[in-house]
């Protein structure tokens, strides 16, 4: 497994910084924020497509597909891929978190919490 260096991370940081990545990202549909999301936290893992697609039970073509915002994800395969990358996401009131110890599922409680987390896919 490849780890990511500073140079590679300093990358990552100026593109996600930029004012024309952030209102693309703004603009954009859920299925382009979906696709940086997993693109960034693989490329942060150092993580190939193909290695990805191994442990997430499915293809490269696939997973680049994804990347590229080029495809709608099923719910089952979105949940394999955020468990491989240890992301988290939530529908309605539940959080999938997909964590290197356990996976867990649990009820969003205040409002707020709800607020912060709807529609997101988060570290």
């Amino acid at each position: 497994m490849k780890n990511i260096n500073n140079k590679e991370m300093d990358k990552l940081t100026t593109t996600r910084n930029h004012p024309a990545y952030k209102k693309f990202l703004g603009t954009s549909g859920a299925r382009v924020k979906l696709a940086a999301e997993i693109n960034e936290a693989r490329v942060l893992k150092g993580w190939t497509q193909q290695k990805l697609a191994r442990e997430a039970g499915t293809t490269q073509k696939v997973i680049s597909k994804i990347e590229n915002g080029d495809t709608n994800v099923g719910f089952d395969l979105l949940r394999r891929i955020t468990y491989c990358l240890n992301l988290e996401f939530c529908v309605g009131k539940t959080i999938f978190a997909g964590k290197a110890e356990a996976v867990s599922m649990r009820k969003v409680e205040t409002q707020s919490e709800l607020a912060n987390s709807v529609v997101s896919v988060a570290r």
